[in-house]
């Protein structure tokens, strides 16, 4: 596989989050969009979504690349989205409460990108979910006590 080409590439991240994330259609029901960010933040931008309707929730799994001072990181992330968005109250970022828990979870590849890596950070991101998630993910809960309150 070309991983050089954008297209070719972002089909193959395409496929590799859908497998990772089977689970979300499959048990909660929710249907996946593949977006490719094109905003010249990021050297490549890509992002399944995951919308579930009935409990309005959406699920973001994103792919992005950053360089900085001659380091190439291959960065994903998490984020879960109450619908519809009216303030920073219905964002929940996985990586941020998985910090705030103590736990940390390595979501980036450094320079080449590598396919088993990338497996294994989606494999850690969708056992992550579900573990410590589920029930944001099915619409039983929001974010209750995952975040501390700052007043």
């Amino acid at each position: 596989m070309d991983l050089v080409n954008n297209r070719l590439f972002a089909e193959f991240i395409h496929n590799l989050i859908l497998k990772k994330f089977q689970i979300l259609e499959s048990h909660y029901n929710y249907k996946p969009f593949f977006k490719i960010d094109e905003d010249n933040l990021f050297e490549r931008s890509f992002e399944v979504e995951y919308v579930n309707t009935k409990i309005n929730r959406k699920i973001a799994i994103c792919y992005f690349v950053l360089k900085h001072q001659n380091i190439k990181k291959h960065s994903f992330s998490l984020s879960i989205t109450r619908t519809p968005y009216l303030s920073p109250v219905d964002f929940f970022s996985l990586e941020y409460y998985l910090n705030f828990r103590g736990l940390q979870l390595k979501t980036f590849i450094e320079n080449e990108f590598n396919e088993n890596l990338a497996n294994d950070i989606l494999t850690n991101l969708a056992t992550t979910l579900l573990e410590y998630t589920n029930s944001i993910i099915d619409g039983s809960a929001w974010l209750g006590d995952f975040y501390p309150r700052k007043d």
